[in-house]
């Protein structure tokens, strides 16, 4: 990755959609999960961990396997990439 500025955040590039778990699928649970975790210099998710939720702790596992497949563009300091701790990310489960 080559940064577009000497200084910059980490970004985004790809967050996959988690797998709803069937048991709360098949009771109409609803609910969110705040997952926090490290980007590391290459835009990969480390020691991913659950810091907060709203509903069942049946989200909680489906949060943290698909937070292990966030893919970053990380951030830059004086050009080089760098590690950034506690990036925290909700992933909300509704039932459309």
């Amino acid at each position: 990755m080559i940064p577009t500025r000497d200084v910059q955040d980490y970004v985004p590039l790809f967050k996959p959609v988690p797998q709803y778990p069937r048991s709360a699928l098949a009771s109409s649970q609803e609910g969110s999960v705040v997952v926090e975790f490290s980007v590391d210099e290459a835009g990969f998710v480390q020691n991913p961990k659950v810091v907060d939720r709203i509903g069942s702790k049946v989200f909680d596992k489906p949060s943290l396997e698909v937070a292990k497949r966030f893919r970053y563009a990380p951030a830059f300091v004086d050009g080089k990439p760098v590690r950034t701790d506690g990036v925290q990310n909700r992933i909300v489960y509704e039932i459309n």
